[in-house]
């Protein structure tokens, strides 16, 4: 998870054990990554089933597919990018 949101384990660590409180930019990115609802993450309540940010229960399958996603989205602007250099340098 740290990885996936380019931040220590510690600060991972220290989110899940309440040691440090949950920002709404470290909400946000999370959100980016994962598809996990930024306001179920703010609420801070540990009892609530986890929701995704498009108001259903939150899954693996969710999270499965936001991966597949960006990876599909990352494949398709690394494409372009090889289009565009190729272009340039024909001309």
């Amino acid at each position: 998870m740290a990885d996936l949101l380019k931040c220590s384990r510690s600060t991972i660590n220290s989110l899940e054990s309440g040691r440090l409180k949950m920002s709404e930019k470290m909400a946000k990115r999370m959100f980016h990554e994962t598809e996990i609802s930024p306001e179920w993450l703010l609420a801070g309540e540990a009892s609530a089933p986890p929701m995704s940010g498009y108001n259903e229960p939150y899954s693996k399958a969710i999270f499965e597919r936001r991966r597949l996603k960006k990876h599909s989205e990352t494949a398709r602007l690394a494409s372009g990018l090889w289009q565009t250099r190729s272009t340039f340098r024909r001309g």
